[in-house]
C-alpha cells in the first residue's frame, strides 16, 4: 500500500469543515487498519531485536553439495562441508539428501552429521537380505534439528559403508543444506 495522502490540507488561520477533517482522518485509518506495509516505513527501521521473541525468521541459509561421486572401499568418506560462525547460540535445520550404490558388496551405509568431532545424528540404511532386484542408486532425504551454541563450527556430513568384501568400493555424494534461525 502506497504512503497515506490526505484528501484535504487544513492550513493555519482557516475554519475546518468537520466532513473534511473526518475525511482526513478516514484516510488514515484506512491505511493503518491492515494496509501498512514496507513504503510506509524507514528503512531499518524495523530490526530483528524489535520483533516478538515469538517471531521466528531464517537469518542464514548455507548450502554445499558434493561435486562427483565419492568411492569409498570401506572407510568414512566426507560428501559435504560447511564452516559457519554464530555469535550467539541459534537452532538450525540441517537438511541432507543422500545418492548411494547399493550392491551385494554393501551390507549397510551409515550417514552421519557432525560438528567437529561431535556427532549430531547418524542415519543407518541396512541391506540384510540382499535382493539382487534391489541393486543400483538409491537416493534418501532426511532431516536433523538442533541447537548449536555459539562459536566456529564445521559441519561435515560422511557417509561409510559396511562391506562384505573391503577389495571392492562403494560409492555416494551428498548435499548438506544448514538453515539458521534468529531463535
Amino acid at each position: 500500500m502506497a504512503k497515506i495522502t490526505l484528501p484535504y490540507t487544513i492550513q493555519n488561520g482557516n475554519t475546518a469543515d468537520g466532513g473534511q477533517v473526518q475525511q482526513d482522518f478516514d484516510a488514515i485509518l484506512a491505511q493503518v487498519n491492515g494496509n501498512l506495509d514496507s513504503t510506509n516505513l524507514a528503512s531499518g527501521a524495523v530490526t530483528l531485536a524489535k520483533l516478538a521473541s515469538d517471531v521466528k525468521v531464517i537469518e542464514q541459509v548455507y548450502s554445499v553439495a558434493s561435486s562427483d561421486w565419492i568411492s569409498s572401499t570401506g572407510s568414512t568418506i566426507t560428501l559435504a562441508s560447511q564452516s559457519m560462525t554464530l555469535s550467539v547460540a541459534r537452532y538450525c535445520l540441517f537438511l541432507v539428501t543422500v545418492e548411494f550404490f547399493v550392491s551385494s558388496n554393501d551390507q549397510m551405509w551409515a550417514f552421519n552429521i557432525y560438528d567437529g568431532a561431535t556427532k549430531l545424528r547418524t542415519y543407518d540404511w541396512n541391506f540384510l537380505s540382499y535382493d539382487s532386484s534391489s541393486s543400483g542408486y538409491k537416493f534418501s532425504s532426511l532431516h536433523y534439528f538442533s541447537q548449536l551454541t555459539s562459536g566456529s563450527h564445521t559441519i561435515n556430513l560422511e557417509a561409510t559403508p559396511s562391506l562384505n568384501n573391503t577389495t571392492l568400493s562403494s560409492r555416494a555424494k551428498g548435499r548438506l543444506t544448514i538453515i539458521q534461525f534468529n531463535f
